[in-house]
This record gives structure tokens, sequence and C-alpha cells, in this order.
């Protein structure tokens, strides 16, 4: 297989040799091979130290991509289960090197959502001794055995424990789940106590993340006792939906933990397989009463017909079950070696497992990975076939020694792990500076009305385009795309300006001041609505004031005379005494004939504020029964 035509950027190492496929075998000792779970630890730890030495190397300039420096996010270490990205995540944290995790595992199968279910055990019933004991020995809490048993001891502070526990549990039946955990985490400072610990982004993750999921269940679980019920049942589900699979805990450029299954169809840089090397076969089922299987159309079954099939043979549909789930391990191999762009780290090898109490590396001789070295001409149930002798530890080791070819595969014993930290990445780097501040930036949008719009929509001429003008004229020629558009003005052909309206000469029976009396135009609209806006709508005195800044500000109209400056002469308004106006300045009312205008505005406003509109319940809203602050000036 040759390589793609898509140009990708080329690893350039000046440090220690690495082949493209570098092959990292098992380690023995003297007595034999190492039991598998020191080969897990001593995995583990040598992993994370070459990772931490490749960050270490590439911020030194020695170890680069492209040009740059290798980065954590180009890293990618591919695991079978969340059990495997858990140690993994574990060694890395330990040297202080940043990981995330992306896993379809459930975040109910996790130990999170069991001291949760304590937890919220405790709040249901906080004077239970053994409840209160087993949420406060959780990591949330963060007190060990010998803390609890004195706290036990102490009345007077186990009563405040008791006492807290018995509030949030309150607040959960009151007010719901979601606001119970919130402030149970700030009274007992959960963020700031896991965070301080290597894993405590990921484990703070899961629990806001399960805080949301009985949140959302919540609205079918009617009591606090059913929600529990309904965690509990979800922590014994083998599976679930998408919504509870673990999520991404950090959107940092931090080395990532991948299921084999999450990086199908993917490529990274640099990928470690640190446990490819596991011979042992999956369960398969997933905890199902049924034994799974295919039909003969290849169709997925659960067999249901031992102990009730005479015909049938458990022993075959084992086997078939098993060679099932090793094709399927098979696929996960091939995915996993697969994804590496320049360079992929595999561990092989024999480690030793207790087999009816003997010693055994059966099951590692047996592994997938080892059959693609020596199951040539060898179909899966003979591979398998207990009556084969395995291959011996020595054996594997010549064999992954005759895969090296000196150039693109090398083949070389596990290093031991490498106990130098990495240091955090601000060391050594030039202070941080603030950017400059960028260059004034035009309004994407703004709040119009038709008026306005229709003011502007002239060719560049007119009051509208000349207040566009002056608002833009100190500010930075902006992207011609973010520039407002006046579109054509279809009414354009029936307006008329104001000067040129018709007279409105409504019937002789409507009285002089009626609304309908009011003149026409933009401009006489435009009073109408600062009328309204000047207004306030549950104090008829202001009315009259109001009316006439409305008056001032948009006048002369046609068929009004001149209105007086505020605070100079009368206003002949009738009906009050002189209201104040802004200042000192008043607005005098004499008791003689209310101006034409003045006298419509206000019999318009005394009739719309006084209408019942057909909104409430009981009492109909009316505009004059509002407070200024119920109201919002558009």
């Amino acid at each position: 297989v040759t390589e793609g035509a898509k140009p990708k950027p080329l690893l350039h190492d000046t440090t220690l040799p690495r082949a493209a496929l570098q092959v990292w075998t098992l380690p023995r000792l003297r007595s034999g091979p190492l039991t598998k779970a020191d080969v897990q630890r001593r995995a583990a730890a040598s992993w994370a130290g070459e990772i931490a030495r490749l960050l270490s190397e590439a911020r030194a300039g020695h170890v680069t991509l492209g040009g740059t420096p290798l980065a954590a996010g180009h890293i990618a270490v591919l695991v079978r289960s969340h059990a495997q990205g858990s140690v993994m995540r574990q060694a890395l944290a330990v040297l202080g090197v940043g990981c995330v995790e992306l896993s379809q595992a459930s975040v109910f199968r996790g130990p999170d959502a069991e001291e949760l279910e304590r937890v919220l055990a405790a709040l249901l019933q906080p004077g239970r001794d053994g409840l209160l004991k087993a949420a406060l020995a959780t990591r949330w809490h963060g007190l060990a055995a010998h803390q609890i048993d004195a706290l036990a001891s102490d009345d007077a502070g186990w009563l405040d424990r008791v006492q807290a526990f018995a509030r949030h549990g309150a607040l959960w039946r009151q007010r719901g789940v979601g606001l119970a955990l919130q402030q149970w985490r700030q009274a007992e400072q959960v963020a700031e106590r896991m965070l301080a610990a290597p894993d405590g982004a990921r484990r703070l993750t899961n629990l806001l993340h399960l805080g949301e999921l009985l949140h959302q269940a919540s609205a079918t679980q009617p009591s606090p006792e059913a929600l529990l019920r309904w965690l509990q049942a979800q922590r014994d589900t083998p599976s679930g939906d998408d919504a509870a699979q673990l999520r991404l805990e950090s959107d940092q450029h931090l080395v990532q933990i991948v299921t084999v299954h999450k990086s199908k169809g993917l490529e990274y840089p640099v990928v470690f397989c640190p446990f490819l090397w596991d011979g042992r076969s999956p369960s398969g089922g997933d905890g199902l009463d049924g034994m799974p299987g295919h039909d003969e159309d290849g169709l997925a079954v659960l067999d249901f017909r031992a102990g009730l099939d005479a015909g049938f043979d458990p022993a075959a549909a084992k086997a078939q079950a098993r060679l099932d789930a090793a094709a399927e391990t098979l696929r996960l191999v091939y995915v996993a070696l697969t994804r590496a762009v320049h360079r992929c780290y595999l561990l092989a090898g024999s480690y030793s497992t207790l087999s009816f109490g003997h010693v055994s590396t059966t099951e590692s001789a047996r592994s997938l990975l080892n059959w693609l070295l020596l199951g040539g001409g060898l179909q899966g149930a003979d591979w398998f076939n207990t009556k084969r002798k395995p291959a011996t530890p020595a054996e594997l080791d010549a064999a992954w020694a005759r895969l090296a070819d000196g150039r693109a595969i090398a083949v070389a014993p596990l290093p031991p792990a490498l106990a130098r930290p990495l240091p955090p990445a601000g060391d050594g780097q030039a202070p941080l500076q603030a950017l400059a501040p960028p260059a004034l930036l035009p309004r994407g949008w703004w709040i119009a009305s038709y008026s306005g719009l229709a003011a502007g929509a002239g060719a560049g001429a007119g009051a509208g385009a000349e207040a566009w003008a002056g608002a833009t004229e100190a500010t930075p020629e902006p992207d011609s795309a973010l520039q407002p558009r006046a579109g054509a003005d279809h009414d354009g052909a029936v307006a008329l300006p104001d000067a040129e309206l018709p007279a409105n000469d409504p019937p002789a029976a409507v009285p002089v001041d009626d609304i309908l009396r009011f003149p026409r135009g933009t401009q006489a609209g435009e009073c109408v609505h600062a009328a309204f806006e000047l207004a306030d709508f549950s104090e008829a005195r202001s009315w009259p004031a109001a009316i006439a800044q409305a008056l001032q500000r948009h006048g002369p109209l046609p068929g009004s005379a001149a209105l007086p400056p505020a605070g100079t002469d009368a206003l002949p308004l009738a009906g009050t005494d002189a209201l104040p106006l802004s200042g000192t300045d008043t607005l005098r009312l004499a008791g003689t004939a209310t101006p034409p205008l003045a006298g419509m505005l206000h019999n318009m406003l005394a009739s719309v504020l006084a209408t019942p509109l057909p909104v409430g319940t009981a009492t109909r809203l009316q505009l004059a029964t509002l407070a200024p602050q119920r109201r919002l000036v558009e």
C-alpha cells in the first residue's frame, strides 16, 4: 500500500531512534514472563514516560511536525475499554501530561455514579448513620476513614452534618434534584476539591453530567425515591443511550485517549496502542440471558434454546460465539494499527496468568495480535483449539524480532518508565501580553421603524441619507457587506410630503377636539407616538405636560398655532393646576379653552388608556392601571 496523494506535514525527530511502527516487547524476568497485572502497570508507566519525553523534546525543538513543535493534541492513545483508558489517564497525570478521554462508555457504569447514589441516599435519609457515613466516604467530600470516625464521635459536628444533608434533601423535595445538587456542590466545595486532583476534571465532568441526566429524568420520576431507584436501575443496565456516553472533559489541545470504536475513520500523527497484547477473549452477550450468535443470513440473534431443545449443542454455540467475538477483536486491531499518520507504538509479547492454580502463558500466546504473526494457515477454531500446543514466550519473541526490517519496523524491549514529569507549558516562555484593541466595527444591525426605513430609501438624498452619512462620518469605512442597504419604497409612488397632503376634513358632526381632526403625515404620526411615550399612563396629571412636549418637539403641525416655550408663557390647558416639567420650569394650566391639537391628543390618551383590552382573567387590562416600571417604550 502506498501513501495517499493528500500532502501531510513531515514528522522530524532528532532524539532517540524510533521507527514508523515501533514495536516494544513485554519484559521477562528470570523466572518467566511478568504477570498480567504487572505488565499493565509497567506498560502504562512506560507509555506515559514516552509521551512526556516526546512533548518535552518538542518544546526544545527536537521533535517537530510540519516545522512546528509536536503538540499534545497530535498524540492519541487507543484503548479498548473505559477501564484501560482510566489506567492511561492516571499514568499520564502522574507525569503532568494533560489528556482527555473520548469513550462510548456509559457514565452510569463508572465509580462516579456509584458515589452519587450514596450521596442521594444520604440526602433522603440523613438520620441513618450508615448512609451518611457512606456518603462522606466518597471522594466528593474528601474525608479519610479516621476523619469520619472522629466526626461520628463528635455529637455537635455530626449533628451539623445531619442537618446540612437534611437541608439539601428538603430542597430536593421542594425544588428538584438539580438545584439540590448545585447547593450541595457549593456547600461542600466539590469543584475546588476535585479540580486539585489529577483526574478531577474527568470526575467533575461526570458529576455534572449525572446531575443533568437526573434532572431530565425527574420529569418522569415524580418522587425523589423513584428518581433514586431510576439511578440504581441505570447503573445495572449494561449499556446506555447516546445521552449517557461519557462527555469530553476539556476542549484544550491535550493528549487524546480514544476508544478504538471512536477512532474509526480518524487519523492522528502519533498513535500509541498500549493494550493490544491482551489475549483475554471478551465475554460477549453484554450480560444477556441468551447466547449471542448469527443466523444463516448473518443477522444477530440471541439463542435461548439451551436446556429447551434436545438438538441444540451448547458447546458448538459457545465456540461460534467466541469466534464471532474474536473476529470483532481482530477488526478493532486492524482499526487501531491503521490510525497513525507518522508513527505507531505497539506493545507485544508474553505474560502469565493463573490457570487452575498454575502459572500459564496460554492466554497471551493465543492473543489475536500474536495470530497475525503465527496464525498463517490456521483457522480461528484451530488457533483457539485447546489441544494445540501454544507458542512459547521464546518463540513469540523470535517471531516479533523477525518482523523488524531495520527501516520502517523496529522491535525492542519495553524501555523502563521515565520518572521525569513534564514541566508546565508556561515555563520559559515569553510573558503574556494583551493584544492590540481592534478597530471600530460598524453596527451589524439596528432597530428602526418603517418611517426610518422609508426616510432612508431615497437615492442618497433627503434627511434619511444625511442622517446615515452623519452617523458614519467619524467611523472607518466598514465592510461593504455590513453596510445597511435601503430597499425600494413600493409606497413611494402614492406617498406625498406632509405639505402636499390633502386637508383632514371629517364630517361636521365630529367634535372640534376629536382625534379624527388631527393633521396627517409622518411628522404628525411621530407627535402622536411621542405623546404616548412621554405620558405616565397611571397618572392623568402628567398627560398635559407630555402633550405639550410632544407638540413642541414635532411642531408646528398643519392647523396648529405655535406653542410657547415651556416655562415662559402660559399654555391654556383646562382643568388642572401648574405641573412640573424638567428642572424648575413649570407648565401653567389656565382655566381657558384647550388648544385644538392638545385637546385632541388629551382625549385620545384618555380614551385609549381607559379602554379595557381583551387580556387578563377576572379583570380586563387597562393601560391606565400600568405603573411606569411595567411598560417598555419601543
